[in-house]
């Protein structure tokens, strides 16, 4: 229990309702007007809502993340947020963990995203490597924003079959 007496509740992990959609869009777009993710409208992620999950708190929601598949068992998690005001209470290692294990359930080989938070990546057990080892995901989105020519994300990547694992093309 809080100090305040409230009840603090665990974030909840589950996936997407398409009812949420305008709200995950809400929350993205709050750290895309401030260049930290990219822009997704709320078609967008209706249209790719099954790779999508959201942490709830207390009834509401509090965070999302989304699950891309590369294929050939490379796995990206993208649109990582927490609702502004929401920050440092486990929300967002809630979410990495909770796509840790949708994507071990989904049989990925590798998982990984860029960031410039590297050291919350690496306490949920990600390690940094270089960034052109993905060339599916600079081709893909890396090409829409606007911090192209000066990004300073780093990518991080757990590796769940270390010993015979080769990203596809590489």
């Amino acid at each position: 229990m809080a100090k305040s007496g409230k009840t603090i509740t665990k974030p909840i992990v589950r996936p997407l309702r398409e009812s949420e959609c305008g709200e995950v869009a809400a929350i993205l777009q709050y750290y895309a007007s401030r260049e930290v993710l990219l822009w997704r409208t709320q078609a967008d992620i209706l249209a790719h809502a099954e790779s999508f999950f959201v942490a709830e708190e207390s009834g509401r929601l509090a965070g999302c993340v989304a699950l891309q598949n590369y294929r050939g068992g490379l796995y990206e998690l993208r649109s990582l947020a927490v609702r502004e005001g929401a920050a440092g209470r486990g929300i967002g290692t809630a979410l990495v963990q909770g796509v840790i294990a949708e994507a071990r359930r989904r049989g990925a080989r590798q998982l990984f995203a860029l960031t410039t938070r590297t050291g919350f990546f690496r306490k949920n057990g990600f390690k940094p490597v270089n960034r052109e080892q993905f060339p599916q995901k600079v081709w893909k989105d890396c090409q829409l924003c606007p911090r192209r020519d000066c990004c300073d994300e780093v990518a991080v990547t757990i590796c769940f079959d270390e010993k015979n694992f080769s990203p596809p093309g590489g």
